[in-house]
């Protein structure tokens, strides 16, 4: 049985290993190019780093990529999230140095104005003692880009606040008399801003409805083989008493919609041979061969973004429930799991500990497994 692992083993890996292992951090997309829109698909990383270029091709399994820099496009935008990044001039003051520079940045609400979100680098940003000011909003009108934006300057030993984004505002509501906005009172966050941005939509433009938005990210799922070996061990159990098992089957990895995408939802179908043998020199007593239809089920919090990094290690807690070929009371019995592993490239490396029940001093099985995403 060993040398039959092996091979499948060898087999399993000599095969996976020719697909192209940066596939998986491409999604479906499209650039906007002189108004043209030309459809591939575009490398899905954070929106800081999607703010100052864009990787592109049009072919899924292309070595070609092509770099673009805010300027050389319109925008981009994905079709599983819906997504959409358009080119802007923003305003970066940090203390008395103000620089304009073009970036992609996301659209979060369009109308007679558009809103754009954009995170800006650390280097680029004021005293960080406000969350607001990793980020700035910009505010497009016709042709003109408002760069809205909460700053912080440093005053003897006092810090205090730049509300820079209510001055951009009242300059560009300023033609909207009828609108009553207590701007001064404007909290800067995506709430304010976008009933603010709303607010003077409807005053300029009442037949035309502002669009929130509300990216609808769907659930990504990674699925494909897994191969596993377990061993037995038993606390203060004779010490020939063992068993070991090999299985088969196949994963589904459900990784939820959000920006941080830091949980998914591990689902697991398998057949698992396992043996239990004793060095017993009584007759009656005899190994024994199992065979089961196991299904893992774990929930997974993943320590970087599953979907844009390539190395992704991460821990889980879980139960597996199991039929054997006997179906006895045993089979009615789920076991609580722990596991540790890691997502390299497109391989799934896992270790995991389940308990036979839920007292300690029960037999507990250790296994560690190989998989291979292939979607």
């Amino acid at each position: 049985m060993n040398k039959l692992f092996t091979l499948l083993f060898i087999f399993f890996s000599v095969s996976i290993i020719k697909v192209n292992a940066q596939a998986s951090a491409f999604e479906e997309g499209f650039i906007i190019n002189s108004q043209d829109t030309i459809r591939g698909y575009i490398k899905s990383v954070s929106d800081l780093d999607l703010s100052k270029s864009v990787q592109f091709k049009t072919d899924i399994n292309s070595e070609i990529v092509t770099d673009y820099l805010p300027g050389d496009i319109a925008g981009f935008g994905f079709n599983n999230t819906g997504f959409r990044f358009a080119t802007v001039i923003v305003e970066i003051l940090k203390g008395a140095n103000l620089t304009y520079h073009k970036r992609f940045a996301k659209l979060i609400l369009s109308g007679y104005t558009d809103l754009y979100k954009l995170p800006i680098p650390k280097e680029e940003q004021s005293i960080a003692t406000t969350k607001g000011n990793t980020l700035l909003y910009i505010l497009r009108k016709d042709t003109t880009d408002y760069t809205l934006g909460l700053y912080e300057t440093m005053s003897s030993i006092h810090v205090q606040k730049n509300k820079r984004y209510i001055g951009m505002l009242k300059a560009a509501f300023n033609d909207c008399e009828s609108l009553k906005l207590n701007l001064d009172k404007l909290n800067f966050n995506d709430k304010a801003i976008l009933e603010a941005v709303t607010e003077y939509n409807r005053c300029k433009a009442p037949a035309q409805q502002s669009i929130l938005q509300a990216y609808e990210a769907k659930a990504v799922v990674k699925r494909g083989p897994e191969l596993s070996y377990a061993k037995l061990y038993i606390p203060k159990e004779p010490a020939n008493v063992s068993g070991q098992g090999f299985s088969a089957g196949y994963f589904w990895d459900i990784i939820q919609p959000g920006e941080s995408r830091k949980y998914s939802t591990k689902l697991g179908l398998n057949y698992t041979y396992y043996l239990r043998k004793t060095d017993s020199t009584d007759p009656e007593i005899e190994d024994v061969v199992i065979h089961y239809v196991r299904m893992p089920f774990s929930v997974q919090y993943n320590l970087k973004d599953p979907i844009i990094s390539t190395t992704v290690p991460f821990f889980s807690v879980g139960f597996t429930t199991q039929i054997s070929q006997k179906l006895n009371s045993a089979d009615l019995m789920p076991l609580p799991s722990v596991g540790i592993g890691m997502y390299l490239n497109k391989f799934r490396l896992s270790a995991l500990l389940e308990n036979e029940g839920f007292k300690l001093s029960n037999p507990k099985i250790l296994s560690v497994a190989i998989g291979f995403r292939v979607k």
